[in-house]
């Protein structure tokens, strides 16, 4: 998934930097986050349902092993669920002043403050790939690190000017 800032396409240009999001290459991720979720569902409904179960023994003894046995598997359940949200996304911020190319994953709250992923130098990438108005960048273990869309073409030159001065197109 790809997505695009409103600066981009905005009518005054600034070169200093290009923002896009960081493609997801395969669905792994994905498929790890719903099974986590189902995971967490199956506890806190297997928690409910040691409740509910018909000729439930009502001693002291039995009652402790199943108030604790449901109390794990819901707060397990409700940590699956919670850990199966999908991650912030990683945003690609191109420096064409610095000819540095850095991943950020934007802010959680309002009062919290960015976090640098990675940083690569534009000498340290490894291939670069054009394609139409596509830049898919590589490290040199050969990672996608970043595929960012330049919809302006003032953009775009600066951008593989930069990529060329360093001799990676």
């Amino acid at each position: 998934m790809v997505a695009t800032t409103d600066m981009m396409f905005s009518e005054t240009v600034d070169h200093r930097g290009v923002f896009a999001a960081v493609r997801t290459v395969d669905g792994g991720r994905w498929l790890g986050r719903v099974a986590r979720r189902f995971g967490g569902v199956v506890l806190v409904l297997a928690a409910l349902g040691l409740w509910l179960q018909p000729g439930a023994a009502f001693d002291q003894d039995v009652m402790l092993f199943k108030l604790a046995l449901s109390a794990f598997m819901g707060l397990a359940g409700f940590a699956l669920i919670r850990s199966g949200r999908p991650e912030r996304t990683v945003e690609v911020e191109v420096d064409l002043e610095r000819d540095v190319l850095r991943l950020v994953r934007p802010a959680a709250t309002p009062l919290s403050r960015p976090v640098l992923v990675h940083r690569c130098a534009f000498s340290n990438l490894g291939a670069v790939d054009v394609v139409s108005h596509m830049v898919r960048m590589w490290d040199r273990n050969g990672q996608l690190l970043a595929e960012v869309p330049l919809a302006d073409p003032e953009t775009r030159y600066a951008l593989l000017c930069a990529l060329s001065a360093h001799g990676k197109i």
